[in-house]
């Protein structure tokens, strides 16, 4: 699953860490770490017969924020004293890319579907897995992300009910599905 968080997340990961392969090996370090936003335990895998074929990470506004804490400290630590200084500077250029989440919103993280598999449907299937999985949690306001660049996917979360509620000023969408009821 590591190569689909990766690439769902970029570039915003290639230019937080400094590279692919700082991205890479920073990223299988989070994701065995409970607190991370990509931590395992929030990955929710779809498998084609005996086949993984995508994934997506799903986490509550509260725990985002907890969780964006507790990475940007781990990226400190992990930066150590030669490359804070680059890691604050790339940190400070990427704030722009992030639009807060409610702290009672469902918040769609990272989506992936293997290249292989893309356009048969997997992409619907996981987002209504992952809307599916807040309702049962109680959610009724859901939030994901998307890069405006990245028009099939905008198409898709569109497709299912969400709108676009504001931009950064690096062209990533901040949308909304909020259910009635």
């Amino acid at each position: 699953m590591l190569p689909w968080v990766h690439e769902a997340g970029n570039p915003y990961f290639d230019t937080f860490f400094g590279s692919p392969g700082a991205a890479r090996r920073a990223l299988q370090r989070w994701m065995a770490r409970p607190t991370s936003e990509v931590a395992i335990t929030r990955v929710t895998l779809l498998c084609e017969g005996d086949r993984p074929a995508g994934c997506f990470v799903a986490l509550s506004g509260r725990e985002l924020a907890r969780c964006l804490r507790a990475d940007s400290l781990a990226a400190i630590r992990e930066a150590g004293r030669a490359g804070r200084r680059a890691l604050v500077d790339r940190a400070a250029a990427l704030a722009a890319t992030r639009v807060p989440v409610p702290e009672d919103a469902y918040f769609l993280s990272k989506l992936a579907v293997a290249a292989e598999l893309r356009g048969t449907g997997l992409g619907r299937a996981l987002l209504e897995e992952f809307l599916t999985a807040g309702r049962r949690g109680g959610f009724n306001v859901f939030r994901t992300d998307a890069r405006q660049e990245d028009a099939h996917i905008v198409h898709l979360y569109e497709s299912a009910g969400f709108r676009t509620i504001g931009e950064s000023p690096t062209g990533v969408l901040a949308m909304v599905l909020a259910d009635r009821g």
